[in-house]
């Protein structure tokens, strides 16, 4: 039996619980609720109430991978 064969489940969990969802957040970002493919939704962004809400996260973001590291 080759030694790949042991990488199968950690396989099957990777695509089971990242990549999926990972897909998922793809599909929200880029469709509208009608199913249709949109930029409109990165045009939030620059409105001035989500920025300070995503320089707080990337900042949170920064201070756990200094902790984890």
């Amino acid at each position: 039996m080759k030694r790949s064969w042991y990488a199968a489940p950690y396989a099957l969990w990777m695509l089971l619980f990242a990549v999926v969802p990972l897909l998922f957040v793809c599909w929200y970002a880029f469709t509208t609720p009608d199913g249709h493919f949109t930029l409109a939704n990165f045009q939030e962004f620059s409105k001035p109430r989500y920025l300070g809400i995503i320089v707080r996260s990337l900042k949170l973001a920064l201070y756990c991978t200094a902790l984890c590291l």
